[in-house]
């Protein structure tokens, strides 16, 4: 494992690796494709199809009325992220956009809970 800590440490000094030292609340829906990651053929398919699905209105509505409950009841501050790889959604401080596999291959609508306590 030794090359797997080598690696971490990399990360954490490069500051790709994002972590919090606070307890946070965010939740996350598919969205923010790099234009790298479109580039790549399943990708590309996969954000199509949710496009065309139009589970995105969907999640909007689902992640806003969760995010106001989960925020009320745990009293946890939101979480953020840097820009390039979430996208904040709906004026909504606790939902942000990602582009994560599950999101993508589950053709429902989907939204990830991240609270850290």
């Amino acid at each position: 494992m030794k090359g797997a800590s080598e690696i971490l440490r990399r990360e954490i000094r490069n500051q790709r690796f994002y972590r919090l030292g606070f307890n946070h609340l965010h939740l996350l829906i598919s969205g923010c494709y790099s234009r790298g990651e479109i580039q790549e053929d399943d990708t590309r398919f996969e954000m199509l199809l949710r496009i065309l699905q139009r589970n995105y209105y969907e999640e909007v509505r689902l992640s806003d009325a969760i995010s106001r409950t989960m925020k009320f009841e745990t009293r946890l501050p939101s979480s953020s992220y840097d820009r390039t790889n979430g996208m904040s959604v709906n004026n909504n401080d606790v939902i942000w956009a990602r582009n994560l596999l599950a999101n993508r291959v589950f053709m429902c609508p989907v939204v990830f809970f991240e609270p850290y306590c």
